[in-house]
């Protein structure tokens, strides 16, 4: 059996054993012509490296025999085009073949074949001369059914002997419907653009047609690269600058910021900054986001334009609000540095978060950083670090740094090493540019993070390394680290390396002090610095006893070459280090967790049944209460001193047992499962409950609380409208009869903002019908708002001076919502205001705001006001604020 028999029998094993294959194998066997062209192509595809042509050339002919048109079409090519023919040998150098198959396919309507058939009469082949007249039939009968945009163009070339004015009409009817197809014709589309603009072919130059079809076809494939231009083209673009498309007014700035674009002729486009800032400018006042970007940071660092922050910050807002993460990342920074805008750590804490959701890891760092450092925010250790393990994820060398120090994690440190190793290949350990600020607090961290993991109990702390192969050196003590303190300590010598104004003698403390510890990422760059000082050839004793090679008594002649080249073998080494160094010290670390975990366990069980027991115990208070009340009825306030006295004690219970019930649920879910909280928070979108629902009960809870403790009388006088005991007894006696038997619901909650206004018309409700949301009774929601506003509003109450109205509002702050309470005092009550412990309750509720996205309590007196205001993230409530 020769060569192409062995080949022809283990392909066709190979297809037999496929189930497909197998299966149109048989079918092509039994005639069928589908079958024959596919099984023709599957031979075809092992042709050129398992010799099996011959077989390939015989199934396409038996289909092509029978009628099949692409196998017609694929024999004709394959006949024709060396790039083919080089596949198919027994079809090499046969012209016969090639117009006989092409012939065949486009008289059955093949329409690539008609272009193929048109190209043979237009060049010529052996046996068929060369016919423009039947070249140009073939192309037309090509266009006429459809064919491509590029049989079009060369017609039209050639019109003026090859075809008729009536053939040209319908040509350029074809090319126009070609450009405005849906399915993108770049191709037509330029070729159109390209002829009104040089007014080539039958057209007239137009400026205003050029400019719509180059603008379509940048719109279709928005890369400059299929958009070669000359320099007539920007002529046009320049005479007709408004009436460009936007993608076309922001690649034209592109073309001119960067000056590295080519244009047909071969030649660089020129670098004009100016030209460029005025394309971008023209794009972005249309509402393109990339060039409102682009434009922004021309602004920003003044290039092209006059150096202006506040135009920057206005571009950037308006490509940010149209969700580009580049941009919204920006314009957080210029919040957070005051730079054209005022300085507002909470909106800067807002564009970040939007960025970073976006994918964008300076945008995580640098949220990380806020919250790590209590930068216009309660520090909050815990979400830094997740911050940092997002950035870090992306890559980001200083997010992975950031992460090593607050974790102080072994492989957080190691991860954090091999980035910034990884970053020095690329970039030779330079500047970190601004995101350098926070290097001096790293690096202290840092050596917080090697005094607090020392060596492992038993091992010497002082070791005596040797240093010098010939024994001659003197006597030199190093201090002996574990695997994390030295990882730490490689890290800070690294980071002295990038900071701004580099500290090469620190550096070099922390690397010889790793390198003493067997670190070959140390051992690496303190060779980089001796290479870099050109200090290496004096001391190659040093080095020899570095590094990884065998010693003897001369060092290796290619050490300094080879430190470079063995990076990534060394780095290796130091993974492998890692895992094994670390063992021990996981086990530890799990143990330990597991303690603490147990413990915080335990905690929650106990505080969980405190809070169920007591929920238990005073559940049926309020029934109780009205209940009691109903009985007696509200005609005691008549009757003497001892029936008012019991009534109104019997009535003060209500708001107390109310207030409880739900600080008890709040509280019970904010310490028996906290992580659950923001979950069940979410699923909490719908019910029947409201945030005037809400409202109402809070209003009747803390009004309670003032109309019938004696605690408050002095305050409560001052609060009513008409201040003698004949008022405080018919409010008293209002509230029994009307609100303490109220089931308030969503259809019943006005009636207790009308008894305020009636009764209490120094709070003021207000809410805003686009903030209104719904929610579950007695669920997530109901039970933080009614805790939250019962506490602002009673707070509100104790502190008024009685002066102003006090004004309780629910309304939405851009796209973040809040509710504030704000009253008048006097100048007494501000200075006990701020005294500690005044606002325990406050105390609580901020807690509880701490738990949700970046929602927040602030309270604030000045100018006779107090305000104080919870803000909750849009994030917290979806996007339609469910």
């Amino acid at each position: 059996m020769d060569m192409y028999e062995q080949s022809l029998q283990a392909v066709t094993d190979n297809f037999m054993a496929d189930r497909t294959t197998r299966d149109r194998l048989l079918a092509a066997e039994r005639g069928d012509p589908v079958a024959q062209y596919l099984i023709g192509c599957d031979y075809k595809g092992h042709a050129w490296y398992d010799d099996v042509s011959l077989e390939a050339v015989k199934w396409l002919e038996l289909a092509a025999q029978q009628g099949h048109v692409e196998a017609q079409y694929e024999l004709a090519c394959s006949s024709y085009e060396p790039v083919f023919s080089g596949d198919l040998p027994p079809l090499q150098d046969d012209p016969e073949a090639t117009f006989r198959w092409a012939l065949r396919a486009a008289q059955n309507g093949h329409v690539d074949a008609m272009g193929l058939m048109g190209t043979i009469y237009e060049q010529g082949i052996p046996g068929v001369s060369k016919d423009p007249q039947e070249a140009a039939n073939w192309y037309l009968r090509e266009a006429k059914s459809g064919g491509y945009a590029r049989s079009l163009i060369e017609l039209l070339k050639k019109r003026a002997c090859w075809i008729s004015t009536e053939d040209e009409a319908l040509l350029i009817e074809l090319l126009r419907k070609k450009a405005e197809e849906k399915v993108c014709d770049c191709f037509a589309k330029a070729n159109l653009a390209t002829s009104y603009t040089n007014g080539l072919f039958w057209l007239a130059p137009d400026d205003r047609e050029a400019v719509k079809w180059h603008s379509l076809n940048v719109a279709d494939i928005e890369e400059l690269l299929f958009c070669p231009f000359e320099q007539k083209d920007i002529d046009l673009f320049e005479r007709n600058a408004e009436h460009c498309g936007i993608r076309l007014q922001r690649l034209l700035g592109t073309l001119f910021e960067s000056g590295d674009y080519r244009f047909h002729s071969g030649e660089h486009a020129e670098c004009n900054p100016r030209t460029a800032a005025g394309w971008y400018e023209r794009a972005a006042t249309r509402g393109d986001a990339e060039a409102q970007l682009s434009i922004a940071r021309m602004y920003d660092e003044g290039r092209g334009v006059p150096q202006n922050a506040e135009l920057a910050a206005q571009w950037y807002k308006k490509a940010a609000q149209q969700g580009l993460a580049d941009a919204q990342y920006a314009l957080g920074m210029m919040y957070d540095n005051g730079r054209g805008l005022t300085l507002s750590y909470r909106l800067a804490r807002k564009w970040f978060r939007s960025a970073a959701e976006n994918g964008d890891t300076n945008a995580s760092y640098q949220l990380g950083l806020n919250y790590l450092f209590g930068k216009g925010v309660r520090e909050n250790r815990k979400r830094a670090e997740k911050l940092f393990r997002d950035a870090s994820t992306g890559d980001h060398v200083l997010g992975s740094v950031a992460l090593a120090v607050v974790t102080g994690d072994s492989n957080d440190l190691s991860q954090a090493v091999e980035l910034l190793s990884e970053q020095d290949e690329q970039d030779s350990l330079g500047s970190m540019e601004d995101q350098s600020s926070r290097l001096e607090e790293f690096r202290r961290r840092l050596a917080d993070i090697v005094e607090r993991n020392p060596i492992m109990e038993g091992s010497p702390i002082w070791l005596e390394p040797d240093l010098d192969v010939s024994g001659n050196s003197p006597r030199i003590w190093c201090r002996n680290l574990s695997a994390t303190a030295r990882f730490a300590t490689v890290l800070r010598g690294m980071l002295f390396l990038v900071d701004d104004e580099p500290d090469e003698i620190e550096a070099r403390a922390c690397l010889e002090l790793a390198t003493w510890n067997d670190d070959p990422v140390a051992r690496y760059f303190l060779v980089h610095l001796d290479r870099r000082n050109r200090i290496a050839d004096m001391s190659p004793k040093k080095y020899a006893a570095f590094s990884n090679y065998e010693r003897d008594d001369k060092p290796t002649p290619d050490y300094r070459t080879g430190f470079r080249n063995s990076m990534e073998s060394r780095l290796s080494e130091l993974w492998r280090n890692i895992r094994e160094s670390q063992v021990k010290e996981q086990e530890g670390e799990k143990l330990r967790q597991a303690e603490i975990k147990a413990a915080e366990d335990e905690q929650k069980r106990t505080l969980s049944f405190l809070t169920h027991t007591l929920n238990n115990t005073l559940s049926t208070g309020p029934e109780t209460v009205r209940t009691v009340l109903d009985i007696l009825g509200s005609d005691l306030y008549d009757q003497g001193q001892v029936q008012y006295k019991a009534i109104n004690n019997m009535a003060s219970l209500f708001p107390v047992f109310l207030f409880v019930e739900s600080l008890l649920k709040t509280f019970k879910l904010y310490v028996s499962d906290p992580e659950r909280l923001r979950e069940k928070w979410d699923s909490d979108r719908s019910g029947d409950a409201s945030i005037a629902f809400v409202i109402a009960m809070a209003l009747r809870q803390s009004v309670a609380r003032f109309v019938f403790s004696s605690n408050h009388l002095t305050q409560l006088r001052r609060l009513l409208p008409s201040q003698d005991k004949e008022a405080i007894k018919n409010v008293r006696k209002s509230f029994v009869e009307e609100m303490i038997p109220l089931e308030i619901s969503v259809e019943t909650a006005d009636k207790v903002f009308d008894w305020i206004k009636v009764h209490f018309c120094m709070l003021q409700v207000e809410i805003d019908a686009d903030a209104e949301m719904h929610f579950s009774s007695n669920a997530t929601r109901h039970m933080f708002f009614f805790a939250a506003f019962s506490e602002l509003i009673y707070n509100a109450l104790k502190y008024s001076d009685g002066t102003q109205p006090i004004h309780v509002k629910w309304y939405l702050d851009g796209s973040d919502y809040r509710f504030t309470c704000v009253n008048s005092f006097p100048v007494e009550t501000a200075a006990r205001s701020t005294q500690e412990g005044a606002n325990g309750g406050l105390f609580f509720i901020e807690k509880l705001m701490s738990m949700l996205r970046e929602s927040a309590l602030s309270y604030t007196h000045e100018c006779g006001e107090y305000r104080a205001s919870l803000q909750f993230d849009h994030n917290n409530f979806g996007v339609s604020g469910a």
